[in-house]
């Protein structure tokens, strides 16, 4: 049971860390995009990267939440 719940806590922290990063990067560009004057290129990168953070970060949850459901219900511990 503790191997189910160290490795959902990694993926727990794995996904914060991706949601962090994604903020700074967008933090990053945006603050590039205004002392260079490119802010169509800069919106189009802010984009792929909330699609990106989103599109990997959501199917982790759900697969994380699988892994503790199916480790709960059928006693074989992970």
């Amino acid at each position: 049971m503790s191997n189910l719940f160290k490795d959902l806590t990694e993926e727990i922290i794995e996904a914060f860390s991706l949601g962090i990063l994604a903020i700074i990067s967008i933090i990053i560009l945006s603050s590039v995009g205004e002392v260079t004057g490119q802010n169509e290129i800069i919106k189009n990168a802010i984009q792929g990267i909330l699609i990106i953070a989103f599109g990997i970060g959501i199917p982790i949850g759900i697969i994380a939440i699988i892994k503790l459901l199916g480790g709960l219900s059928n006693e074989r511990y992970y």
